[in-house]
């Protein structure tokens, strides 16, 4: 009889790895999917990426929001003249810059000089306390993003969110040490609070960073991201939003960072932990 709880947890534990391996292959899957083409382009000695949907997009975004929509994400993937606003408004708002639609419906969008946050953590050629550098960067450039007021789609004016603020979106730079978040082509839903927004970018940077670093101790990965960002209210919403996530992530999120479940765990730990000796729980 004294074996029987011990069993149960043996079961449930196997069950939730049962899902998080289906949600993990449905997240892959996601992942995978491209629904942009993008080109580089050099004009008056600048250079632009241009940017447009792919012929199969709309099908796939229109069922793709809609599961994002039964998974309660709160997100949604943009297209046509929304996303067009959105990219413009984001980019004058946050770096002045003008984005333009070209006469075959493609975004011109200025290029900044860098790599992606995802491929610096992921190269063997920097350490751990380059990878920690560019993290503080990258986090703190974020928290300033938060502080934009923009323009939403429903002509309400409300501070920023990126709404997939993943490692693999945002651009690094090591010899200005300067950090430019990119693709604001999937959105928060508006109905969703400021502040559960701003937490759950931090939460997708926070495990997309975990799943590009190579040879970065994860404890101080969750530490340097935490306390870099250092918005109490933010954090505190993140505690709440950690434990209603706990051991039930949806696809999107492990398209974002499809993490291996034991580090899914680990993380989760690792965070409350942090924000347990910030007194922020």
């Amino acid at each position: 009889m004294t074996d029987t709880p011990s069993l149960w947890l043996i079961v449930i534990e196997f069950l939730r790895y049962l899902r998080y391996s289906l949600t993990l292959w449905q997240g892959k899957i996601l992942a995978s999917v491209e629904l942009c083409e993008i080109i580089a382009i050099a004009k008056n000695n600048d250079s632009f990426f241009l940017k447009k949907k792919r012929w199969y997009a709309p099908i796939l975004i229109w069922s793709g929001n809609w599961l994002l929509q039964q998974q309660g994400s709160f997100v949604k993937v943009l297209m046509g003249q929304d996303w067009y606003r959105w990219e413009q408004e984001i980019y004058g708002c946050a770096y002045g810059k003008i984005v333009s639609l070209d006469n075959q419906e493609r975004l011109q969008i200025p290029a900044v000089s860098g790599m992606s946050l995802a491929a610096f953590l992921s190269s063997s050629d920097y350490l751990q306390p380059a990878k920690f550098k560019a993290l503080i960067i990258a986090t703190q450039a974020l928290k300033y993003m938060h502080t934009l007021q923009v323009r939403w789609s429903d002509g309400i004016e409300r501070l920023f969110s990126h709404g997939d603020a993943t490692a693999e979106n945002v651009i690094y730079n090591p010899t200005e040490d300067t950090a430019y978040w990119i693709d604001f082509d999937t959105v928060h839903l508006t109905d969703a609070p400021q502040l559960w927004r701003q937490a759950d970018d931090l939460r997708a940077l926070i495990y997309s960073a975990a799943f590009y670093a190579t040879e970065v101790d994860l404890t101080e990965l969750v530490s340097v991201i935490i306390k870099a960002y250092s918005e109490p209210v933010v954090l505190q919403q993140m505690w709440q939003l950690v434990n209603f996530w706990s051991n039930r992530p949806n696809s999107y999120h492990l398209a974002q960072a499809p993490v291996t479940y034991q580090n899914y765990k680990k993380l989760e730990q690792l965070i409350r932990l942090e924000l347990e000796e910030l007194g922020l729980s």
